[in-house]
């Protein structure tokens, strides 16, 4: 019997299917149940038991289950291989690529791998191995037969590797399983195939359903796919249910019996048609100003059903398309309700404290641009550090912290001193002579690790295995498991803590022993030898590793994806997150291929998942999830994201209210929330935390604070009272007050360094307070430091054309005159210096021909505009300071400004004398700034510079009146210049309308210059009046912001202040 049913949204035809598999069994036979999610499968199992008392002869589980257990005796023959795997094979593979693979260029850059190994995936899901992608996209033209022809060769090439050394892969079992049915033990005594809840069904598992049944003839198979609806069938009907009656099943459809308006709601959804009635006790359509708030009136509505109408909490499901996004906020609220919930976090290796600390090892030697943080990192770690030492230090980070900083202060640019510096100070303040010993070996075994890894990435001979063998052996030394016990064992960290760390070690060092294991095998195919490779691979495979949050996630609410609540029923359902791009989802196809292309490659049947594809999916997606709630549906979408900007609602909820009638939709959609709304309070408080919040709000009048007194006087209850009052009377201070106070960033009897007259300011530190005064409180004032990754091949890259720049112009008599020879010196002796480590090594020759080609454009479009200020002027410009450190004093000398100056360039005249005219000239890598930002105050750069070679040229050259003739920002890359420029020099520099547009009068230049540094000396007295409110315009908008998560900027209350 080859039966397909195809009916609305019920789960009548589920529970008649597990009956049919308990006859069989009753029979003696084997059952295969075959789902698409992990919910239906425990909803299955749940059935079962119920009806059967246990499970017994059946098998609840997915396609790639019943798979394996079809190939079970071949794969015990074979090794199955892994996405970590895949990665070295294919990077050795692409190696190799021939010289008009489209790919060629892109092959190293991060990401592409992985985006091969999705396309092949997809590619064996759909049964085309490579000469068939060849043949089925030989029709095409241009481009996309460029890119097809290059995934041909990466398919090809990584096929007979496998073959060759007898491996497989993943997508492999499901392959070979087609062709093993016949003699599959599994299907010997199976009775009765149950396929359900499938929107479509990969080539791949229907080829395998083909291959049963024609092994197999006896066995009845039944599909059931509850997804038909009217207005929403195209898509169902082009996909599964068109394979399955290909096949020869017989379909059968049956109308609905929807028992409330939601039943009807599914059915008609889709259809224009707006005739469903339902009320607001059924349906609510519910929005919130941010996630917090949406997941709290989620979780508020949750409590009440649980405790008000005895509903099972695992009878109600929370269902987000974002997951990443969701997960742990949704956990914490729930936890604080007091609400179960089903769900774990998932923690990424790499964001494990222990994880960090010991890739701060790495980051050490790879990243010049992190030692520091990475030095910290290393020599304040619980998880590294001897244990002697944590208990001298009381288990507490701060001394040692400080010790660092003061070590990086001492030796600031020189982080090879850091350690002895550091050992230094703490052998002399440390109280404890074992302490002492310990930290003395643990710092000997931290510096001859990194030592013998600079040794590695400085020899051209090095392999990855030595990197393996030296990482190893640093592991074992610390014997890091033991460490973590001992934390546990003195209370450091509690059982979840110590649990999750134990199994982050474990799975660490499995990814390592498994690259290990893998760069052994194949380093003799040639190609698996870069050290760079070695890296980025255990980078690549920690982060792939997930640590589950420890506790139990049996029972509870549901919180599951839209793609697991497909066949599911529920008492409830809230959807959060309905916005557009999120549900549905706004992109799809493998990213090797564009829309367009993907659209292509289907026709020739060849699925990339299109994005409208993906779309048709999510619509499905969407109305199972209407359907799967039988008393109540709750729709939420925000109308803001976490950084402000506007979010909208998704276009399933206008296919909602389209299918309601009038009254209905009045009934059911809330009146919008904006963030004032949520701190009102209006409904009871349903945590502590809420019930605190709330008596502090209204302890504010005079009563009640009279009735607070009493109250508080219970046992514990003072403390908690005092913190909220507090807090409450931040909150209503910052919304209500006309002027900025103390609790919106204007401090009141402020204390802090930068008060002090000894305090050394930066051109940098005023720029970041003109930015945003909140940032440079959080960054300066507090010391809260955050790392910035993205920063670390821009700082390296511009400090090598700082030091190339230097080197050249440095005792360089005629820089009229580009000499290539002294730059192709200099350039090769500083490219020693350069960290090119996140260049893949076959790239790094051109990285470097790249970076000389640069710097050679630079130095011979300066010469030239030296060599016309000759012509012009009869004189010659001459380097006299380079990479300069001054330290000079301004307003009255009550402020002091520290700072490096690229490049001073004198006047000479034609005797050789100084004339005390000067250029100043700040290198920038791409973008620059012009004579506006001066003018406005927001960069005092340049006018700082200009003041303190003044007053170095006084002394230096004994030049009374020197004079300023330009202050430059020079772009190496875009070869650019601006800034501020007398008219009459302009002209002389540079030809036509290259330079700064803007050239103030040789008298208005000098106001100009006057004028900046008066709004300099401005901006230091409002740093130490402690003047650190948040800017009316947010700048994160443009420039993104570290401190977003502290600052407490609201555009409508920064507009409501008195800005003096």
């Amino acid at each position: 019997m080859r039966t397909l049913y195809f009916e609305p949204y019920s789960p009548k035809r589920r529970h008649a299917l597990v009956m049919e598999c308990i006859e069989r069994i009753k029979q003696g036979q084997t059952a295969l149940y075959i789902l698409p999610s992990r919910e239906a499968m425990f909803d299955v199992r749940r059935l079962f038991v119920e009806r059967m008392g246990g499970i017994f002869n059946c098998h609840v589980f997915g396609f790639d289950d019943l798979e394996r257990m079809v190939l079970e005796r071949e794969l015990r023959r074979k090794r199955v291989i892994d996405d970590t795997e895949k990665r070295v094979i294919l990077r050795q593979l692409v190696d190799g690529l021939s010289e008009d693979n489209f790919f060629r260029q892109v092959r190293y850059r991060q990401g592409f791998l992985d985006l091969m190994i999705d396309t092949i995936r997809l590619c064996k899901r759909s049964c085309i191995m490579p000469d068939e992608f060849l043949a089925r996209t030989s029709s095409f033209g241009g481009r996309l037969l460029e890119k097809c022809r290059g995934v041909y060769e990466i398919y090809r090439e990584y096929e007979r590797f496998k073959a060759r050394k007898g491996l497989m892969d993943i997508e492999d079992i499901s392959i070979e399983a087609i062709g093993a049915c016949r003699t599959a033990g599994i299907l010997q005594n199976t009775g009765i195939i149950v396929i359900d809840g499938f929107v479509n069904v990969d080539p791949v598992n229907l080829k395998l359903v083909s291959s049963i049944m024609e092994s197999h003839p006896d066995i009845p198979i039944y599909v059931n796919v509850p997804f038909r609806n009217a207005h929403n069938r195209e898509f169902v009907m082009g996909e599964i249910i068109e394979d399955f009656e290909g096949l020869g099943f017989e379909r059968v459809e049956a109308d609905s019996d929807a028992d409330c308006g939601l039943g009807e709601l599914g059915e008609k959804l889709y259809s224009g048609v707006a005739s469903v009635k339902i009320d607001g006790g059924n349906l609510q359509i519910l929005n919130s100003p941010c996630i917090d708030h949406e997941i709290r009136t989620a979780a508020k509505h949750i409590k009440r059903l649980i405790r008000d109408s005895k509903v099972n909490p695992s009878d109600v499901a929370v269902v987000v398309a974002d997951m990443e996004g969701y997960r742990d906020k949704v956990i914490d609220v729930f936890a604080e309700y007091g609400i179960p919930v089903k769900a774990k976090r998932r923690n990424g290796l790499m964001s494990i404290p222990l994880i960090k600390d010991i890739t701060s090892l790495l980051k050490y030697v790879l990243y010049h641009e992190e030692r520091d943080g990475a030095f910290v990192s290393i020599v304040t770690s619980k998880y590294l550090l001897p244990f002697d030492v944590l208990s001298h230090e009381g288990f507490e980070g701060s001394r040692l912290l400080a010790i660092a900083r003061d070590a990086i202060a001492e030796y600031s640019g020189q982080p090879k001193a850091y350690f002895a510096e550091f050992l230094k100070r703490y052998t002399e303040t440390a109280q404890d002579d074992v302490a002492r010993v310990g930290m003395e070996k643990y710092i000997s075994a931290v510096t001859r690790f990194l030592s013998g890894l600079e040794g590695l990435l400085n020899s051209p001979h090095s392999s990855p295995m030595e990197l393996f063998h030296l990482l190893n052996g640093f592991l074992k030394e610390f014997d890091v498991e033991d460490k973590v016990t001992k934390l546990y064992s003195c209370g450091m960290l509690d059982m979840e803590l110590w649990l999750r760390d134990i199994e982050t070690v474990s799975r660490m060092l499995d990814a390592l022993e498994r690259l290990y294991r893998v760069y052994g095998q194949y380093a003799s195919e040639g190609g698996i030898t870069g050290l760079q490779h070695a890296i980025q691979d255990i980078i690549s495979a920690l982060s792939e590793q997930r640590v589950a949050d420890i506790g139990t996630d049996r029972g509870g609410v549901r919180l599951i994806t839209p793609d697991l609540i497909r066949g599911q029923r529920y008492h409830s359902v809230f959807v959060l997150g309905l916005n557009e791009g999120i549900f549905p989802v706004g992109s799809g196809g493998a990213g090797i291929f564009d829309d367009y292309e993907t659209d292509m490659l289907f026709r020739a049947g060849i699925n990339f998942r299109p994005l409208w594809w993906e779309l048709e999916r999510e619509k499905i997606r969407f109305n199972a999830c209407i359907s799967s709630a039988r008393k109540s549906l709750c729709l939420s979408y925000r109308t803001a994201d976490e950084d402000g900007s506007v979010m909208n609602p998704s276009p399933f909820i206008d296919e909602v209210l389209s299918a309601l009638d009038e009254q209905s939709r009045k009934s059911v959609v809330a009146p919008p929330v904006s963030m004032r709304d949520r701190m009102a309070f209006a409904d009871p408080p349903c945590s502590q935390r809420e019930a605190m919040k709330v008596l502090a709000l209204h302890l504010r009048s005079a009563g009640a604070a009279r009735r607070a007194d009493r109250i508080a006087s219970a046992e514990g209850v003072a403390d908690r009272l005092r913190y909220s009052a507090h807090a409450a009377d931040m909150e209503f201070s910052r919304e209500f007050c006309p002027q900025f106070d103390s609790y919106d960033g204007r401090l009141t009897l402020p204390s802090f360094k930068q008060q002090d007259w000894g305090y050394v300011f930066s051109a940098s530190q005023l720029n970041s307070y003109v930015r945003c005064p909140f940032d440079y409180f959080a960054q300066r004032v507090l010391d809260v430091q955050a790392e910035d990754d993205a920063a670390e091949q821009f700082m390296g890259i511009g400090s090598f054309y700082h030091s190339v720049l230097k080197a050249y112009y440095r005792d360089n008599d005629d820089v009229a005159m580009p000499d290539m020879q002294r730059l192709n010196t200099v350039f090769l002796e500083q490219v020693q210096n350069l960290p090119l480590n996140h260049i893949l090594p076959p790239l790094r020759e051109f990285a470097v021909r790249q970076l000389y080609l640069t710097l050679e454009a630079f130095v011979i479009h300066h010469a030239r505009s030296m060599a016309r200020y000759r012509e012009v002027t009869g004189r010659i410009l001459k380097p006299v300071m380079l990479e300069e450190v001054f330290q000079t004093k301004m307003d009255g000398g009550s402020a002091t400004i520290r700072g490096v100056v690229d490049r001073v360039d004198m006047e000479v005249d034609p005797k050789g004398r100084f004339t005390g005219r000067y250029i100043i000239y700040d290198y920038k890598k791409g973008g620059i700034k012009n004579i506006r930002e001066c003018i406005e105050g927001s960069d005092f750069q340049l006018p700082l510079y200009y003041a303190a070679v003044n007053e170095m040229i006084r002394g230096r050259f004994g030049i009374e009146k020197p004079e300023c003739l330009a202050l430059l920002y020079c772009s190496i890359e875009k070869l650019e210049w601006n800034g501020i420029i007398r008219k009459d020099v302009k002209n002389a520099l540079f030809e036509a309308r290259r330079g700064p547009r803007i050239t103030p009068a040789k008298g208005n230049m000098q106001v100009v210059l006057s004028w900046s540094l008066k709004e300099a000396a401005k901006v230091i007295d409002r740093i130490r009046q402690g003047c650190f409110m948040p800017q009316k315009e947010c700048p994160a908008e443009i420039f993104g912001c570290t401190y977003r998560g502290m600052c407490r900027h609201d555009q409508g209350r920064m507009a409501r202040k008195e800005w003096v």
